[in-house]
């Protein structure tokens, strides 16, 4: 039986702190705008209930600014869109952590 000496392992340049934090920034990258998208999406939605209530109070929104108006004849669209992104930020959120 021969004894072999072991080769020192090489060192990388890069520490795994370095790399861990290079691939955290690439992954915030990617999921920013679908935050973002998320985040003006739940502001809109969080809306939806005022504008309703408004609506019944006043019996139309003419006098609202466009941006609201639009949000309450988009609610029924609005709602689907937050529980698909919704759900959709879960998926990438559960595929990152468990890698």
């Amino acid at each position: 039986m021969s004894y072999q000496k072991k080769q020192p392992k090489e060192k990388s340049s890069l520490s795994y702190p370095m790399m861990l934090s290079n691939n955290l920034n690439h992954t915030l990258k990617l999921i920013h705008p679908q935050l973002e998208c998320q985040l003006i999406l739940a502001k809109k939605v969080q809306l939806i209930d005022a504008l309703k209530e408004l609506q019944v109070h006043e019996g139309n929104v003419d006098f609202l600014i466009p941006e609201y108006r639009s949000i309450s004849e988009d609610t029924d669209h609005l709602l689907e869109e937050c529980q698909f992104l919704t759900l959709e930020l879960c998926c990438m959120f559960f595929a990152l952590c468990t890698g």
